[in-house]
C-alpha cells in the first residue's frame, strides 16, 4: 500500500529478476496514483476514498495514559 515512487526499484527486481506478481493499492484520498508506480506493478487498485477515511482513528484518543491528538497539519 503507497503512492511512493521510491518502491519502484524494489517492485521492478522483484517482478523482473524473481518472475514474481507485485499488486500496488494506491491509498490516496487526493491526486492521483503515480504513473511511474502502476507501471512498475503488475497490477494496481486504488482504495476507495470512503473506505480509507473510515478506518482513520478519531483525531483525539484518550486512555489511562493520557490523551493524544492528531496534528492539525496532519486533519
Amino acid at each position: 500500500i503507497t503512492n511512493d515512487s521510491d518502491q519502484i526499484p524494489a517492485i521492478s527486481a522483484v517482478t523482473k529478476d524473481l518472475g514474481l506478481t507485485v499488486g500496488v493499492i494506491f491509498p490516496t484520498l487526493s491526486g492521483s496514483p503515480s504513473m511511474e508506480l502502476k507501471s512498475a506493478a503488475s497490477f494496481s487498485k486504488k482504495i476507495r476514498d470512503s473506505d480509507l477515511a473510515n478506518c482513520l482513528f478519531p483525531y483525539n484518543l484518550k486512555d489511562k495514559n493520557g490523551r493524544l491528538d492528531c496534528p492539525g497539519e496532519w486533519r
